[in-house]
């Protein structure tokens, strides 16, 4: 009788850690599904996010409403890592955004010349361009920046340099010019990327 209170105690031992395993199993696997999203307050469903152990691990946007995700944006350690985006529909990136550890934009990489690989790459800092570049030959490296000073409502152009050689050197300079209205961000970015 004292083997069989023992057998017994032993099954039922094995089936609560198998109940226990299926459940730590089944709220993994419901953690990991996606939920679709109102991002922008709209009232429609626009984001479809992927979670993982740690929080959100992916977000496909879809601004425009057509049923299409052209925004991807991924996450590391529950803060936005990069994104990319489809700005025009035709099924291929055209912009690259870095961020900051911290989830906040630091470098947009766009194609502005749909040939693939970015052309015009614009750095931030706190939300503000405060220096692009430009690859006008089409090698892939910028021969043309431009920077600003971030701080302020006005932006005031410190430095314009450019490699018209296409050598990799810059060799032109232009100092401090008359302030310019501060340029709005591509509606695109401000409306997808800096959420």
């Amino acid at each position: 009788m004292k083997n069989f209170v023992s057998v017994n105690r032993v099954i039922l031992r094995i089936g609560l850690v198998a109940f226990i395993l299926l459940l730590v199993i089944a709220v993994t696997a419901w953690s990991r599904e996606a939920r679709m999203a109102d991002s922008d307050g709209d009232g429609y469903m626009e984001a479809e996010v992927f979670y993982g152990p740690d929080g959100v691990v992916k977000s496909l946007i879809d601004f425009d409403h057509d049923g299409r995700r052209e925004t991807v944006v991924n996450y590391k350690n529950g803060y936005r890592d990069n994104a990319i985006q489809d700005n025009d529909g035709d099924g291929r990136t055209d912009r690259w955004v870095s961020y900051y550890f911290t989830g906040v934009a630091w470098k947009i990489a766009d194609d502005l010349n749909r040939d693939g690989a970015p052309d015009y790459w614009s750095y931030l800092k706190n939300g503000v361009i405060y220096k692009w570049e430009q690859d006008r030959n089409r090698d892939g490296k910028p021969d043309l920046r431009t920077t600003y000073d971030p701080e302020g409502q006005t932006r005031v152009l410190i430095q314009q340099t450019s490699d018209n050689d296409w050598d990799g050197v810059f060799e032109t300079s232009s100092g401090i010019t008359s302030a310019r209205r501060q340029a709005a961000l591509p509606h695109s970015l401000a409306e997808a990327l800096l959420r």
